[in-house]
């Protein structure tokens, strides 16, 4: 059984899944070096069906040595919104360092000083954080521009940077290794949300 936690795989399954049916998510196979070049090398075409092939596809990439990038928003109903944060603070080689207890705590404070902290699901993601709200609904481009806007304004006041993405960016997918840093990217159990935003 591949190793991550339970919040995880649940998360990664939402991710392919809506209302029991696969989501296309353009998801694709990279190396360091594909991903330096851009080139997608292998794309999936969403015949997951559970837990068992979850593993599988896990365990490939682990082996293979690959990292698994996606599209949350690449299916019709685009109802993920998700925000890629990292440190801004680097040590003595100019290595990004890993968000900071006191940074994490900022990033929260902001979420629920928006009202929508109960909605996030927080990813480490090699030094950095990746956020993720799901909608009730299908947003269009401007509200999600819109609402990426009004959450990076928010950090940035707060003294945090969030990369400028669009709706259809792609994201590393969950529970993959980080091949910069040799890590696995994780839900932390503790920012764990199945809960839905409505309009």
């Amino acid at each position: 059984m591949y190793d991550v936690n339970e919040e995880t795989k649940q998360f990664a399954l939402r991710l392919l899944f809506h209302d029991n049916n696969n989501r296309e998510t353009n998801m694709t196979l990279q190396t360091l070096t594909t991903l330096e070049t851009s080139t997608k090398i292998c794309i999936f075409k969403n015949q997951l069906k559970g837990y068992k092939s979850l593993n599988d596809l896990y365990t490939f990439a682990e082996v293979n040595n690959f990292s698994i990038f996606f599209v949350p928003n690449a299916d019709k109903m685009r109802n993920w919104i998700f925000l890629d944060i990292d440190s801004q603070t680097k040590d003595t080689e100019g290595k990004r360092k890993m968000l900071s207890k006191d940074e994490m705590k900022i990033i929260t404070q902001v979420l629920i000083n928006l009202n929508i902290f109960e909605y996030c699901t927080y990813v480490v993601s090699g030094t950095g954080l990746h956020v993720y709200l799901e909608l009730d609904f299908s947003a269009t481009s401007e509200e999600f521009d819109m609402f990426h806007r009004i959450i990076s304004s928010s950090m940035q006041n707060a003294g945090i940077l969030v990369d400028k993405m669009n709706q259809t960016h792609r994201m590393r997918f969950p529970g993959v290794i980080n091949e910069k840093y040799n890590k696995k990217s994780q839900v932390l159990s503790k920012f764990y949300s199945d809960l839905k935003l409505n309009k």
